[in-house]
């Protein structure tokens, strides 16, 4: 019984290490500081890749990442393709088609550059998108 007790510990602590190195934010980005370098070391894809207001987003995005994370995507792709965040969105290539994922994050960031709060942010976000696609 002991021996099950021990393999049952370890798979539960390999289990939440996977997790969290899956799921973590690099360091330094909890206040957006964090710009990584390369395309491994990336939360979002490139700003650069993009223009007018998808590349603002992106830019948003990279720079706020740990705001994002806290966001829900009001488009249905949590349903859809699996996306757990707003950041989600901005991981992959959805973000550029997507007004709903757009207007977030514009909203979101320029909120975050007047000092709003992140409980201020969200409230203006669901207030706003909340609605969209029978959310």
């Amino acid at each position: 019984m002991r021996k099950v007790i021990i393999v049952a510990s370890l798979a539960v602590v390999v289990t939440l290490a996977t997790y969290i190195m899956l799921t973590r934010i690099p360091a330094g980005s909890e206040n957006g500081a964090c710009c990584p370098t390369t395309a491994s070391e990336r939360t979002t894809l490139d700003p650069a890749l993009f223009q007018g207001d998808v590349h603002q987003a992106y830019v948003i995005a990279e720079r706020h990442p740990a705001l994002l994370i806290q966001l829900h995507c009001y488009c249905g792709c949590d349903r859809e393709v699996g996306h757990r965040s707003l950041l989600d969105c901005y991981r992959d290539r959805h973000a550029t088609t997507c007004p709903i994922c757009l207007g977030e994050a514009l909203m979101a960031g320029r909120m975050a550059d007047e000092g709003k709060s992140i409980d201020q942010i969200r409230e203006a976000v669901d207030a706003r998108y909340a609605h969209a696609h029978g959310s």
